[in-house]
Parts: C-alpha cells; sequence; structure tokens
C-alpha cells in the first residue's frame, strides 16, 4: 500500500466498502487499484494574432487568425513539459512549425476549436498525445 498526500477532505470520503471517493491533490506513491482520472489546469496561457514563436512558458497557446495570418514556431522543450495549442479562430492561415516525432512537421488549423495536445519527451521531441481535428503534415 502506498501513500497519499490529500489536502481536500471537506470534499472527499471513505465510503462503506472503505474505498476511497473525491479527488486527489498532491501525490500519490505505490501501487494503484481501479482507475485513476486526472484533470489538468492551465495556469497561464497567451494568444497569438501574428507570426512568431511560441513561449514555452504558456502552458496554453491561443491561435487567432481573425486579421492576419498566425504561423508559429515551436522549439525544443524541456523533458515533461505538456503544452496545448487551440484555434480561436481561422480564418487566415493559423498552423505551427514544429519537430514532431523527431521529424520537421507542421500543425494547421482550419477552424475554430481545433486543438492538439504536445508533451516534449525525454529523446527531445514534442510527440503528438491528443488531435482534436487540427492536420499534421
Amino acid at each position: 500500500m502506498g501513500t497519499t498526500n490529500i489536502a481536500n477532505w471537506g470534499q472527499s470520503y471513505i465510503d462503506a466498502d472503505g474505498k476511497y471517493v473525491g479527488d486527489v491533490i498532491g501525490d500519490v506513491t505505490g501501487g494503484v487499484t481501479g482507475s485513476v482520472r486526472g484533470y489538468w489546469y492551465a495556469t497561464n496561457s497567451q494568444t497569438y494574432t501574428s507570426d512568431g514563436p511560441i513561449n514555452l512558458m504558456n502552458q496554453v497557446s491561443v491561435l487567432d487568425a481573425s486579421s492576419s495570418s498566425t504561423q508559429l514556431t515551436l522549439a525544443h522543450g524541456a523533458s515533461g513539459r505538456v503544452l496545448m495549442i487551440s484555434c480561436k479562430d481561422a480564418t487566415n492561415t493559423a498552423d505551427v512549425d514544429l519537430d514532431l516525432f523527431g521529424s520537421a512537421s507542421t500543425i494547421t488549423f482550419t477552424a475554430a476549436n481545433q486543438a492538439v495536445i504536445l508533451v516534449y519527451n525525454i529523446f527531445e521531441n514534442w510527440v503528438l498525445v491528443s488531435n482534436s481535428g487540427a492536420t499534421i503534415s
């Protein structure tokens, strides 16, 4: 049995079968039996309305190509870095050039609400973990 650092007992409880019900805030170490669900809360974002590099200090990058093209570049990150890129408006060109899976790639957004989630891995590549409508080439 592992240890759990729980910080929200007011919203969590142990049910009649001895199972923990609620959210875990903090760290879990040891084995887990059953399923584990999680949520990712972004603490900072930036909206881009013109060409340029994506700021890696932000967790969410929003492309707004309503008034001009938004052609961005994504540099190498740090291992474990998670980045969501979403499209607010694709009236003009909205794309991101990056090194994806070890080769030069372009993520193109053609409609609002398209999004991708990327993780930078230990092999120094961005890896696509989720794609909602964008085109990868």
